[in-house]
C-alpha cells in the first residue's frame, strides 16, 4: 500500500511540476530506440529495405537481443509491421494502417524529443504531444509538414506513435468552457 501511494505521489508531484509523467516518457524513449534499431537492423541484414519487417527470432539469432525485446514489449511484429506499413515474411496476411515510413517516425519523434528536452517547466500541457503544423513551420520543418499529410494527417500520425493529440481550436473552447465553469464554481461559492 505504502508503494501504491508513492507512485501516486510521484505522479501528482509530476502534474504539479508541469513535467511529463516518467512512464510516458520512458515510453516515447523506447519507442525511438525500437525505430533506431529497426533501421540499424535492416541497413545490415536487409540492404535498408523497410518493405518487409524482420522476424523476432531471426533478430536475436543475428546478434540484436535488445531489439528483439523491443518488438515484443511494443505489440510485437504483426501490429508493428501494421503500423509501419511493412509486410511479413509469412502467409498471416495483415491488414494495413495505410502508407507509413520507418525514416519519417524517427525523424519526427526526434524533432519532439529535442523540443521537450528543450523546455523549462512546468509545461503547459505534461504530455508528449503532436507537434501541429504550426510548430513544425516555426522550426523550418516544412517536409516533415508534408510527410504528415502524406501518411493520414496530425491525428493519424498521432495514434500510430502513442502521442498526445491536441487539436488547437477544440482546446481553446474546452480551456474557455473550464475557465467559465471555474468562475461560475468560484460565484456560487462567494454567495454562499
Amino acid at each position: 500500500m505504502h508503494s501504491q501511494q508513492l507512485l501516486e505521489g510521484n505522479a501528482s508531484i509530476d502534474c504539479m511540476a508541469g513535467l511529463v509523467p516518467f512512464k510516458e516518457w520512458r515510453f516515447f524513449e523506447s519507442q525511438l530506440q525500437l525505430f533506431v534499431e529497426l533501421r540499424h537492423y535492416l541497413n545490415l541484414h536487409h540492404n535498408g529495405s523497410q518493405d518487409i519487417f524482420p522476424d523476432p527470432k531471426d533478430v536475436k539469432l543475428n546478434g540484436h537481443e535488445e531489439l528483439s525485446i523491443l518488438i515484443r514489449s511494443h505489440g510485437g511484429k504483426q501490429l508493428l509491421a501494421q503500423k509501419l506499413d511493412m509486410e511479413l515474411i509469412s502467409t498471416i496476411s495483415i491488414q494495413s494502417w495505410g502508407p507509413f515510413s520507418l525514416d519519417f517516425a524517427i525523424e519526427l519523434l526526434q524533432f519532439i524529443r529535442e523540443r521537450y528536452v528543450d523546455m523549462s517547466p512546468p509545461l503547459p500541457y505534461p504530455v508528449i504531444s503532436m507537434p501541429s503544423e504550426r510548430d513544425l513551420k516555426r522550426y523550418g520543418c516544412e517536409e516533415l509538414c508534408h510527410k504528415v499529410d502524406t501518411f493520414g494527417g496530425y491525428e493519424n500520425v498521432a495514434r500510430r506513435l502513442g502521442l498526445s493529440f491536441f487539436d488547437v481550436c477544440k482546446q481553446q473552447q474546452l480551456d474557455e468552457q473550464m475557465i467559465r465553469g471555474a468562475k461560475k464554481l468560484w460565484k456560487k461559492r462567494n454567495e454562499d
